[in-house]
């Protein structure tokens, strides 16, 4: 294996960021086929940077989405109004998972 290689393999990329990866490889028509252990074409690579950068895109939630989220916690009792101070809570709780799915961990056993 290549330094290239050796160098994917150090960091483990989070999980929402590989099934967006592989979903985006698969939407190529079966152009590309997903490798299955890193390698030096870079395929991987690449795909997990435009993963990287369709999450990010979905950092700041839109009026809609958080509009729609106050609804189901207004309905479920958990908020009384549905975009009062809770909508900035719940912006800051889905900034924060999406920060979590772009978060990428050392390898397990890595240094």
């Amino acid at each position: 294996m290549d330094s290239r290689a050796d160098a994917l393999e150090e960091v483990r990329v989070s999980e929402m960021i590989e099934r967006v990866a592989q979903a985006l490889c698969a939407s190529y028509n079966h152009q590309i086929i997903w490798p299955r252990e890193p390698d030096s074409s870079g395929i991987r690579e690449r795909f997990h940077g435009m993963a990287r950068a369709a999450i990010e895109a979905l950092r700041k939630p839109t009026e809609a989405m958080t509009e729609s989220a106050m609804k189901v916690l207004a309905k479920s009792g958990m908020v009384e109004e549905p975009m009062g101070a809770d909508g900035l809570v719940l912006n800051d709780c889905y900034q924060a998972m999406i920060d979590a799915a772009l978060t990428s961990r050392p390898k397990a056993g890595s240094s």
